[in-house]
Formats: structure tokens, C-alpha cells, sequence
């Protein structure tokens, strides 16, 4: 490793990137490089430039060199696409390429769940893997069944390596059988180089300007993740998408009808670098960090860059309406058809959601898109969406409150069964704190003076959120685990070799944490309210 570093940081002084004197490159815990403070005086401080990039160092679809016949795309997976592709193109070049110092030393073998499913279920297109790798990725993705990761890799619109596959055999071999290496012929284009270089992109790609757009940018990507970073990458997006400039440029005049062929395209290479940026104070003899995201779950960074920390307060699960429906045995047709309805209006009222009692404990908001407005997050709490939701379903299945049925009157009647809610928590929070004991009497006469129908419909809306909790934490991982406890202890006898299945069991556990905690709560509740109903 010490020589890849070496010939990186030799490579990285031809092209004029400049490193802080007081940071080194040394191998990492993951096999990787990572970047580190030497021993100094004083910490590192804010606002600190550590590191500058030239944009002429950069690797992306329009600098490479195979430029001129690929077509840049800027946003979702083609961006990541087209990025491998000229990322693969130079990787293939070897020494020839400009970028051979950079990626030398890049790692060989870095593998994605999205990789895992092909190379278990294709074995013909598996790389020079040993029999226990294959092992570690079944194990894998036995333990990522019915987690947000699972979820990730079966969404209909998400990148899925039978897309990998269609565009490396459609795009990626005739290009480079055309233009790389001219009358060679396809058969040194290997699946798995490519795939090697989509892992790549993925987990160290940045998206640095209007010119460039998602790119490979050397030593900013040597800094590993954690949420509470030290570094960040600062780049003027704005610029030139013919020239990469940030300033005023001939092109600024130039009608769309003029603009330039790819292969006329040519860098601004005297404009600005990018660079990287202190935010935290950088002590001495300690790893410098860098986020790749400070709002990505374990889920997200499992599937995107292949780790997961040990405790992720950005996880969070997430169902789809439909899933809810299903899990709750709505199978009539037109219950199903009227809860989506009745849900679609409350949905488009943002003034009512917005308006109901924030103060619960085991209660938040959601401000994710609408697709994963129903979720639990890492503390164990519901949606205030995924709650009203619920209530919805109760007073249709149970019928026991006439409002809850009538559109004019029904936002009335979730507000007073939502305000009751709230009433019991405080309730159950405040009995006979000090003693931990609780008061059943007590709730009773409080009970006793709401219209039994409310409290019917509570009851059933607890008991359908537990079953909600319940039946995901069954539905994870393979069928007859021990839950918890059998989890962690697989966790820690767990062969460090074995990361791939290390991260799942993470995941895994963690998600079973979050919702064991939250079915507890509810739980709680549930038999509370039972015991204050019951005869004294």
C-alpha cells in the first residue's frame, strides 16, 4: 500500500494538487487509504483550506479520454452510467492514462449489495472470488430480506444489475470496441472490470459543477465518511458548461444553436480548483473526515458506498401505502379503495396535518417526500402521517364513530381522537413518576368522560400500529432467527473477515431495535387502556 501511496502523491504533484503539510495519506482499517493529522501544536482550525484539486485533475465524462463519443448526463443514474463508463475506459488504459498515478491506487476489489445478487445468482459472471466470499455474500443478503436496504434494491426505480448488464453489453462494449482499442474486438471488455468501476462511482464519486458534473476527484475522495465530519468539498457549481469557467467567458454569448462538439470542448484549466474545506477543528494524530451524506441511513450507505456505521440516527424504516394495507389484511377492495381516497384528501390538507398536537413523544413530523411519509425513525417514533393513517383505518374497520365516516365532519373527529392520544400519554408520563407505578383509577375517570366509541377506535389503532411493528420485525432477515438477542450474539461471533454479512446483521439488528422500541411503546398504551376499561 505504501507505494501506491507513494506513486499517488508523486502523481498528485505533477498535476498540482496541493495537500496541507500537516495531513498524510496511510493506509486505513479497511484496507483502503484514509487521510490523518501529523503531530502539531494546535488543531487544524475552521475555514481552513487542507486541500486544493485543480479542475484539469478531475475524471469525468467530460475529461476523459474517450470524451468526445460519450454524451454527458448530469442527474440519477445515468449520470453514474456514463461516469462509469469513462471511469472503465481509463482503468482499461492502464499507464496510458493521464489519471494512472490516481487510480492505481484505487481499490481493487469493492463490492455492493447490488453486486452480491448478480454474483450469487450468475455464477458464470462472478470475478476471481474465493468460495468463502461467495459465502459471506449469501449470508449477506439472507439477513438483508425485508430491510430498508431490501427495499432499496427491489424499488422499481432504482438501478438493478440486470441494468448494469443491459447497459455494459449496449453501450459500454461497442464504444470501447470502437474507439479504445480499434479492431481488438469485445472479448478484453469484461463485465466485471465495469462493474469494479460502477462500485467506484458510486461510493466515491462527488457532483462538483455544471461542467463536470458528477466526477472522480482525487485525494477529496481518500477522506472517509462519519456524520460528524471535519472536511467538505467546496466547488463554484455555476459554471460554464463549455469551458468549466466561473467568470465571464465567450460562451456566455454564444446562442444554443452554436455551442460546441464535444471534441471542440476545452477546459478553462486557469479558473478556480475545488477544495477541501475545514468545518470542525482538526486535532492532532487523529483520521480527517469527510460526509458523504449527513441525512443517509445505514440502508442508504450499505447500497451507495458498502459500510454501515455502528449506530445510525438517520435510520429510518418506511412502508408504502399499499404495503400497510396488506400487512394490516385490508383486502376488500373498496375498504382499500376508500382509506386511499379519505388519505389522498387529508394528505393535500398540509394546514391539518400541520395543525395537530406536536408534542408527543412517540409522534413526529415527516417532512420526506410523500412516498416515505409513513415511516418509524431511530427513535422509535411514528409519523404524525403514518398515525392519521392509521386512525383512518380504525374508524372505518370499527365503525364505532359516526364523524370519522362523514367527510365534513371527519378532520374534527381525527383532531379530537389525535388530542386524546396526546391527553394519554401525558397521562401514563406523569402518573406516580417517581415511584414508577401507574394509576389505572385514574385513567379510568379520565376515560370515563370520552364518548366509549374514541376510545374504541384508539384501542384498535394501537393494536393495528404494534401489528404494523410486529410483522416487519418478523418479516427481517431469514425465517426462524431468535430476534434481538440471537442477532447480536451472531454480530459479535461473527468472523471479521465477514464484512459483507458484518454490515447486514448491523442493519438487521439495529432495524429490529428501532422497531422492538417503538412496539413498546404502543404497546404500553394498548394495555393501559385495557386495564382502565376492565372493572375496578
Amino acid at each position: 500500500m505504501s507505494t501506491h501511496i507513494d506513486t499517488l502523491l508523486g502523481w498528485c504533484e505533477d498535476q498540482g494538487i496541493v495537500i496541507d503539510s500537516h495531513l498524510k495519506l496511510l493506509p486505513d482499517s479497511n484496507d483502503g487509504i484514509g487521510v490523518f493529522t501529523e503531530e502539531m501544536e494546535d488543531d487544524i482550525p475552521v475555514n481552513k483550506t487542507v486541500v486544493k484539486i485543480p479542475k484539469s485533475a478531475v475524471l469525468s465524462a467530460r475529461s476523459c479520454s474517450l470524451s468526445e463519443f460519450i454524451t454527458p448526463a448530469f442527474v440519477g443514474y445515468e449520470a453514474q452510467l456514463v461516469l462509469s463508463l469513462a471511469l472503465y475506459s481509463e482503468l482499461l488504459l492502464g499507464p496510458k492514462s493521464k489519471w494512472h498515478g490516481y487510480l492505481q491506487s484505487l481499490p481493487e476489489q469493492i463490492d455492493l449489495p447490488l453486486c452480491w445478487q448478480l454474483w450469487v445468482n450468475n455464477p458464470d459472471s462472478r470475478p476471481n472470488l474465493d468460495p468463502e466470499d461467495v459465502g459471506d455474500m449469501q449470508d449477506a443478503l439472507k439477513w438483508l430480506t425485508g430491510t430498508a436496504a431490501d427495499k432499496i434494491l427491489t424499488q422499481s426505480n432504482c438501478l438493478g444489475s440486470e441494468d448494469l448488464q443491459n447497459y455494459f453489453y449496449s453501450v459500454v462494449r461497442p464504444l470501447l470496441g470502437a474507439h479504445l482499442h480499434e479492431g481488438s474486438g469485445y472479448a478484453e471488455f469484461k463485465l466485471n472490470g465495469f462493474l469494479r468501476a460502477y462500485c467506484l462511482v458510486s461510493s466515491r464519486a462527488f457532483m462538483v459543477d455544471a461542467f463536470h458534473g458528477l466526477a472522480m476527484v482525487p485525494i477529496a475522495d481518500a477522506f472517509n465518511h462519519v456524520q460528524e465530519n471535519h472536511v467538505h468539498l467546496e466547488s463554484e457549481y455555476d459554471a460554464c458548461i463549455e469551458c468549466g469557467s466561473v467568470d465571464e467567458c465567450p460562451h456566455d454569448a454564444t446562442g444554443a444553436g452554436d455551442r460546441q462538439r464535444p471534441a471542440e470542448r476545452r477546459l478553462n484549466t486557469l479558473d478556480s480548483d475545488y477544495e477541501m474545506v475545514v468545518n470542525d477543528p482538526i486535532p492532532p494524530l487523529s483520521e480527517v473526515y469527510n460526509t458523504y451524506g449527513e441525512t443517509l441511513s445505514n440502508a442508504e450507505l450499505l447500497c451507495q458506498y458498502g459500510f454501515a456505521l455502528e449506530a445510525n440516527s438517520n435510520d429510518t424504516l418506511t412502508w408504502a401505502i399499499e404495503e400497510i394495507l396488506d400487512t394490516l389484511a385490508c383486502t376488500s377492495q373498496s375498504l382499500r379503495d376508500t382509506i386511499i381516497r379519505t388519505w389522498d384528501e387529508y394528505r393535500d390538507d398540509s394546514e391539518f396535518i400541520e395543525g395537530l398536537d406536536d408534542s408527543s413523544r412517540i409522534l413526529g413530523m415527516s417532512d420526506s417526500p410523500e412516498e416515505a411519509a409513513f415511516f418509524i425513525n431511530a427513535e422509535g417514533q411514528v409519523s404524525i402521517q403514518f398515525w392519521v393513517l392509521l386512525l383512518t383505518i380504525s374508524g372505518l374497520e370499527t365503525k364505532q364513530v359516526a364523524s370519522l365516516l362523514d367527510e365534513a365532519e371527519s378532520r374534527h373527529a381525527l383532531q379530537s381522537l389525535h388530542d386524546l392520544h396526546i391527553a394519554l400519554e401525558n397521562q401514563i408520563d406523569n402518573f406516580d413518576d417517581d415511584e414508577d407505578t401507574f394509576d389505572d383509577q385514574m385513567l379510568g375517570q379520565l376515560l370515563s368522560s370520552i364518548e366509549g366509541g374514541y376510545v374504541d377506535v384508539l384501542k384498535h389503532a394501537y393494536t393495528l400500529l404494534v401489528k404494523v411493528c410486529r410483522t416487519r420485525r418478523e418479516s427481517t432477515g431469514p425465517k426462524g432467527h431468535g430476534g434481538i438477542e440471537d442477532l447480536a450474539d451472531r454480530l459479535d461471533s461473527l468472523d471479521i473477515r465477514r464484512k459483507r454479512t458484518k454490515y447486514s446483521l448491523l442493519l438487521a439488528l439495529n432495524e429490529n431495535l428501532i422497531l422492538s422500541s417503538c412496539e413498546a411503546s404502543w404497546m404500553e398504551l394498548e394495555e393501559s387502556l385495557l386495564h382502565a376499561q376492565l372493572p375496578q
